[in-house]
């Protein structure tokens, strides 16, 4: 055959080198020649894509966005592909760098890359094709999503890789489609987490920050929406929090659609947790936010749709808790329903229903019985209370809907013979108990979680307090959080303990969650929480009071008094205890004044806080302050009077010094007491028998609403309370006329005098200024609180500073005085000495005289 010849003047010996030729010469062509692009598909070589962000799709286009938006917005797909294609196909490589921060939110600083996401906005491919997406620049790397015509519409993609970042996707189609319609179109973000919001519509799912296992980028603001065809679905979602930089990058979740929903999760700090959340209806919506400086490791989310069964027929309930609803979720419930739950009588014989959702339509009910005695029939959309049962008989619930009428149902929690393992209630006011009745004790073993959660466009806060409350002391404890995570909320109160009572205490936000949880033994009477919402105030509302705080101010005044009073008793104590002017004015006395006026330092500032500081109830006992400190004076100007009425009358101007016998003193110690106890009696009546609450007030003359600290019969009480301070200040006056003239040794009682009559001259100064601005928040407590720290300053001024000043002054010198006394006590004690001696020395004159006498 070799003798042959082809056409071409090649001979059939050289067949085999051209055909390797030929070959070569193809590989050649169809790697490194760029083939020309079918018009109208993304048939032809590999795109390189190094764009930040941008859409692609099987029609071949390209489109590259601006940069996107600091702010949450949604983006604006693509058009969907509308071209029939043949077979073919089709790969592209992205290698993009992250969009530079100062575009996006006007600052030089860099983002990091982590890695690129996909994400589909269409997706509609036919028999034959398939879609891979790797990880790295070709198809050798990982393979990290494969899709076919029998998926839908798949989640976001994202690469591992940690340098380098790269993503290679390949697009064939063996049989093409001559319909349009057909094909996927995608939006690539290198970078952070997906800008926007992305719409997760998959049954499961999970996403992340997009940072991998290293730390996540700074400048993110992503969200993400989860929502169901389905109207009776719900979202349910497993939150991962690695770690956030706390207080300045957070999480939140939204029961809804947007971030005007209710929140019910708002996650940051850098302690790991793992919890999960729920939705109330179809939708739940979310947003991870992170600022321009220090970065963690971030959150992960894994989500699952859930979708309900509408009720029918009877269902028995076997569980000593649960969560039970007409199937309608989100939606509206199905005419004609007709539908039971039965749940048996437990150990406990009690049963305790919270209702989460409520609101039927008319003529539809729930009617909850024991076939016996026990009925209630709940109708139309007002949420109804707990509804508790005690005694040994099944329950029943037994749900009606008329033809036509129809509603958004209902979902309650129910507890048999035990608290409620989770419970979320949007009730304004209501009670939570340990499910134990009133007359079992509580079950061991149990951790339940009530969430109250008000409508913050209407509650302002939550006021809470204790009827009963008798637990085990230590091991079991009662908890509630200012918010709806106990991991990052802060704690209000905790308690444990048997036969307790506290006072009334208020969150600062309609939010509230409590923890209740028991050990393996040992169990009481249990406790029993009431709460109410309060109302946001109108329009005009001043949310402040006489209660509150005057400033810095006015602390910095306490503190540098305290000091001071601090530093008099340590010289008293180190120099003045031997000295004759602390000796003669009683050294027992100078010390307790001392150390009641440095206790009324320190007491008087907690009571000048917030009416919702929890303090409310204990306002009334800042009067015992005054008494302990102003009582003292007037009791002193009566023992010198009593010293002074004691003495002969040719003596009454001469009363030098008074001198203190014990016996003295113990009484004098008995009647501050005495008058101290019926202060003490006269405020726990007070505060037990009607303890003051926050309450509103409109009869402002400003025409101002505003919040304080008043019982019910508080002028009555208050009236009391001023009588006894005014006696106190009678006494005082009447004390002060009497002795203000009697001559003591350092003449104390004129200082004291002068204390006493300041003192009443502030008071009355003070009373006249009150009724001018009674009404105005902040005047009652700024008022009252600066008078008693000027009764402080006043004592130490006229009683103790000119003692420290004497004492001090007689460690450089004497004083003239004290030396020309000195001198005159020399002289006087050589003249009398000198008539002695005289006296009993006979003259020369009266020896003669008795001679001739004799």
């Amino acid at each position: 055959p070799t003798r042959y010849s082809t056409a071409f003047g090649l001979k059939m010996r050289d067949l085999p080198s051209a055909t390797f030729f030929v070959t070569i010469l193809l590989v050649f062509c169809y790697t490194v020649v760029p083939l020309p692009r079918v018009e109208g598909t993304c048939s032809g070589p590999t795109v390189f894509l190094t764009q930040p962000a941008g859409y692609l799709d099987t029609d071949g286009s390209i489109i590259v966005p601006e940069p996107p938006p600091a702010s949450l917005t949604l983006r604006v797909p693509g058009a969907a592909p509308t071209r029939p294609y043949p077979s073919m196909v089709c790969t592209w490589l992205i290698t993009a760098t992250a969009f530079d921060p100062e575009q996006v939110v006007g600052t030089s600083n860099d983002t990091v890359l982590k890695n690129i996401f996909f994400t589909f906005y269409s997706f509609n491919l036919v028999a034959g094709d398939a879609l891979q997406i790797y990880d790295g620049n070709d198809s050798t790397g990982d393979l990290l999503a494969s899709f076919s015509s029998t998926d839908s519409l798949p989640s976001v993609v994202q690469t591992s890789t940690r340098n380098g970042v790269q993503m290679y996707i390949v697009f064939t189609s063996t049989t093409g489609t001559s319909f349009s319609g057909h094909g996927f179109g995608g939006y690539w973000q290198a970078g952070g987490c997906l800008y926007g919001v992305s719409q997760l519509k998959r049954p499961t799912g999970w996403f992340t920050d997009g940072s991998g296992v290293l730390t996540y980028a700074t400048r993110l603001t992503c969200g993400w929406l989860i929502s169901s065809d389905d109207p009776s679905a719900h979202v349910e979602v497993l939150i991962q929090l690695y770690g956030l930089e706390d207080g300045f990058d957070f999480f939140y979740v939204y029961d809804g659609e947007t971030d005007e929903a209710p929140l019910i999760g708002r996650e940051t700090g850098i302690i790991p947790a793992n919890f999960t959340l729920s939705s109330t209806s179809n939708t739940m919506y979310m947003v991870f936010q992170s600022d321009k400086t220090v970065c963690f490791d971030g959150i992960r989310v894994d989500y699952t749709i859930v979708s309900e069964a509408y009720c029918s027929g009877t269902v028995q309930l076997d569980g000593i808790s649960g969560r039970i609803g007409d199937g309608s979720s989100a939606a509206n419930y199905l005419p004609n329903s007709n539908c039971y739950w039965e749940i048996p009588p437990t150990a406990g014989s009690y049963v305790a229903i919270y209702f989460e959702v409520f609101a039927l339509g008319t003529g539809d009910y729930l009617d909850i019985s024991d076939g016996q005695d026990f009925h209630v029939r709940l109708t139309g959309i007002q949420m109804p209370p707990p509804v508790i049962y005690h005694g040994n008989g099944t329950i029943s619930l037994h749900f009606v809907s008329g033809p036509a009428s129809t509603g958004q149902g209902f979902t309650f929690v129910y507890n048999a013979g035990g608290c409620v393992a989770n419970v979320q209630t949007t009730v304004a006011s209501g009670e939570i108990n340990d499910g134990s009745g009133d007359t079992d004790y509580y079950a061991n073993n149990v951790d339940c979680v009530w969430l109250v959660l008000l409508d913050s466009a209407l509650y302002e806060f939550i006021e809470f307090s204790f009827p009963l409350f008798d637990v085990e002391y230590r091991f079991d404890t009662l908890t509630v959080y200012d918010g709806v995570e106990e991991t990052v909320s802060p704690i209000i109160v905790q308690y444990s303990g048997y036969n307790q009572t506290f006072s009334p205490s208020f969150t600062t936000g309609p939010v509230m969650l409590v923890r209740w949880t028991t050990d393996a033994d040992t169990s009481a009477r249990g406790f029993n929480l009431v709460y109410r919402g309060i109302l946001i105030p109108p329009d005009g509302f001043v949310v402040a009071d006489y209660d509150t705080a005057p400033g810095i101010v006015f602390t910095v005044l306490l503190m540098f008094t305290a000091v001071v009073i601090m530093f008099l008793i340590i010289f008293f104590a180190i120099f003045g205890w031997k000295e004759k002017i602390v000796q003669h004015t009683g050294l027992v006395w100078n010390f307790f004044l001392l150390f009641m006026l440095f206790f009324c330092c320190f007491g008087l500032y907690p009571f000048l806080g917030e009416p919702t500081d929890g303090l409310c109830a204990w306002r009334p006992w800042v009067a015992l302050l005054f008494i302990v400190t102003f009582m003292p004076l007037v009791l002193k100007l009566y023992v010198i009077w009593y010293f002074h009425i004691r003495l002969p009358k040719e003596e009454k101007g001469g009363l030098m010094s008074v001198r203190y016998h014990w016996k003295f003193m113990t009484f004098f110690f008995a009647v501050i007491v005495f008058l101290v106890v019926i202060e003490l009696t006269f405020l726990a009546l007070w505060t037990g028998i009607d303890a003051p609450t926050p309450r509103y007030h409109d009869t402002n003359n400003h025409g101002e609403v505003y919040l304080r600290c008043e019982s019910d019969n508080h002028v009555v009480w208050v009236t009391i309370q001023y009588a006894y301070i005014g006696i106190m200040l009678a006494a005082g006056l009447l004390a002060a006329i009497r002795t203000y003239v009697i001559r003591l040794l350092w003449n104390e009682a004129k200082l004291l005098s002068l204390c006493v009559a300041v003192t009443l001259l502030v008071s009355i100064i003070a009373i006249a200024v009150l009724y001018v601005v009674w009404d105005i928040p902040l005047a009652w407590i700024s008022i009252m609180g600066f008078c008693l720290w000027f009764q402080i300053c006043v004592v130490l001024g006229f009683v103790f500073m000119p003692k420290a000043y004497r004492i001090v002054k007689g460690w450089f010198r004497k004083s003239s005085e004290a030396i020309d006394a000195d001198w005159d006590g020399q002289e006087k004690k050589e003249k009398s000495e000198s008539i002695a001696a005289s006296e009993q020395t006979p003259t020369t004159s009266q020896r003669q005289d008795d001679l001739d006498n004799l």
